[in-house]
């Protein structure tokens, strides 16, 4: 597990510095090339279709590949390819199609490296402490990238994009030192549409697939749309950064409990960790509402700050819980498949925004979905007491 950890911990380095700032360099893009601000809404919305329905397309082809190399040199392999993503966004103002060469290289760097850790994850943990170890992996991810956000709100003020994208690609190529150390090794596989349709409609696995399709919507609308909501109401990247990087110090005291509070809960075999999850999708569903009417810096950091409590503890457990699906299935098609709903999901919800953009609600609607299909989700709590 540990060329995991040193990995993950790199690579969500990388995603700290641009992660949230990616839609909105692409926002002023847009504007540059189209001229009007709901053209730089739609192109974000283009572009994170174009990259989902890239994994849908590949995610199949590409596990078959994964079976066969091993985890290892999947996720070498799409080390590779993330870097053309980001080395495509860093030439993309002065080459406008290289915005869509980012798209499909993101979108196939997901499964390369998603399937494949996802997988060794799953089957590789202690069942019984899997909240304890995921929660290890997912704090040491977190103290890495706490300021991430709020340095790279600085590097843009004062020096632009570019060197944002330059300093991801240095962080990029190191991260792929911890996989010399990592073993060969893989896990069965099977996957197909066919049996995409047949796991889908299993009431064994149709609650996953409902909870994995809601973690789409809500992950794409808290790390992409809602910043880029944030940035649309005037308030500069920094002091954005700033704002994401004390949420995530918030989160960061959450995680570190939360693994262990999970592993506790789900031992009593009874409803202990079904009803902390049911509680926090609640509260975060509403949550989402409530960024509707929010204006102003505190008003935003006000929300984020008191919502982080529950968001953590909603999303630690969702991922708990995914986990435990795949242990129990124990393939690698289980994840493809997750991959494969989410791509759906995500696609979806863009095209809405897209839409919204056209009509200037593009915030209400992508806030509204987050908050019902959060709340949809508590049926992934379904997994806890299965065998």
């Amino acid at each position: 597990m540990k060329p995991f950890y040193l990995n993950g911990m790199l690579r969500s380095l990388v995603f700290a510095l641009v992660g949230i700032f990616t839609p909105v360099f692409l926002y002023k893009l847009g504007i540059e090339e189209f001229g009007a601000a709901k053209y730089g809404i739609m192109l974000v919305a283009g572009y994170y279709i174009v990259m989902r329905i890239t994994t849908l397309a590949g995610v199949i082809p590409i596990s078959w590949i994964i079976k066969k190399i091993g985890f290892r040199r999947s996720i070498a392999i799409s080390l590779l390819i993330l870097a053309i993503n980001l080395g495509s966004l860093l030439f993309a103002g002065n080459h406008f199609w290289l915005v869509l060469v980012s798209a499909i290289a993101g979108g196939l760097n997901i499964p390369f490296y998603w399937v494949a850790r996802s997988s060794a994850i799953s089957q590789d943990s202690d069942k019984v402490q899997v909240g304890r170890q995921l929660g290890n992996l997912m704090t040491i991810e977190q103290i890495t990238t706490m300021l991430g956000p709020f340095a790279a709100g600085m590097i843009i003020e004062k020096w632009g994009f570019q060197p944002l994208y330059i300093l991801a690609l240095v962080i990029l190529v190191i991260s792929v030192i911890p996989l010399l150390s990592m073993p060969h090794h893989t896990h069965l596989n099977g996957a197909s549409w066919r049996g995409f349709g047949l796991w889908l409609t299993n009431r064994r696995y149709f609650h996953i697939g409902v909870g994995i399709g809601s973690r789409a919507i809500d992950d794409y609308s808290i790390s992409v749309l809602w910043p880029l909501a944030i940035f649309a109401m005037g308030i500069r990247v920094g002091t954005m950064g700033g704002i994401f990087t004390l949420v995530a110090i918030a989160s960061l005291v959450v995680r570190m409990v939360i693994g262990r509070v999970f592993d506790k809960l789900h031992a009593k075999h009874d409803f202990s960790d079904e009803l902390l999850y049911g509680v926090s999708a609640c509260v975060n569903s509403i949550a989402w509402i409530l960024r509707i009417f929010v204006g102003s810096v505190g008003a935003i950091l006000l929300l984020d700050m008191s919502g982080t409590i529950f968001g953590t503890t909603y999303s630690s457990l969702y991922v708990d819980y995914e986990l435990l699906g795949g242990k129990r299935m124990g393939s690698i098609a289980y994840w493809v498949y997750g991959e494969m709903i989410y791509s759906l999901m995500a696609i979806g919800l863009f095209l809405m925004v897209g839409v919204g953009a056209w009509y200037g609600i593009w915030k209400e609607v992508f806030m509204i979905l987050a908050s019902f299909w959060v709340l949809i989700s508590i049926i992934m709590a379904r997994e806890s007491n299965l065998k």
